[in-house]
């Protein structure tokens, strides 16, 4: 069975953008902060508990999920 890399690398960048989206509202509300720092150490710092935080943070975690998706379904695909 063959994955679908686009419907694959779709679902992976949303499923990345909500995660880094949950854990800015979060750190904004002020509930808890360790989810944000975990993903603020993979974006480089570029995440910030505000709503620009918030947009930036979706759509570099959106596109890196897509990529990593897209990668990863390729391998699959190759591989199976």
């Amino acid at each position: 069975m063959k994955l679908s890399i686009k419907g694959f690398a779709l679902a992976c960048g949303i499923v990345t953008a909500l995660a880094v989206v949950w854990s800015v509202i979060v750190a904004m509300v002020g509930k808890g902060v360790a989810p944000f720092e975990f993903f603020n150490q993979f974006y480089l710092g570029l995440l910030s508990p505000n709503a620009a935080g918030l947009v930036v943070g979706a759509i570099i975690a959106f596109i890196d999920g897509l990529v990593g998706g897209a990668i990863l379904a390729y391998l699959y695909n190759k591989l199976a």
